[in-house]
């Protein structure tokens, strides 16, 4: 099923796999997603910024935050949210490969 919503002069297209995204469960993986996210590209930025130097904690900090995208990505899957959890895939290879962190 697909739904249109308008933004601005732009259309956007979300696709549900089913009604499950609009559930509860859905919102609330989502919302730690998104903050995780974040949390995980400052984190990367810090590490880059500081020459990849391990003595900074930001690499702890790094694999914190990747593991909790880890646990979101086996959740989404447990509630049948496939799609999102592709979504959340797609953001921890990104991490690793573009950003250069496979080695933690």
């Amino acid at each position: 099923m697909s739904h249109l919503i308008e933004v601005g002069k732009r259309v956007a297209v979300c696709r549900y796999q089913s009604e499950a995204m609009n559930t509860a469960v859905c919102h609330h993986l989502l919302n730690h997603y998104r903050a995780e996210k974040c949390d995980l590209r400052s984190e990367i930025r810090r590490y880059l910024e500081n020459s990849h130097s391990l003595a900074d904690a930001s690499t702890s900090s790094i694999a914190k935050h990747s593991g909790a995208l880890n646990c979101l990505y086996w959740q989404a899957m447990g509630h049948g949210l496939v799609n999102f959890a592709k979504g959340i895939r797609r953001t921890l290879v990104k991490a690793n490969v573009v950003h250069g962190i496979e080695g933690m």
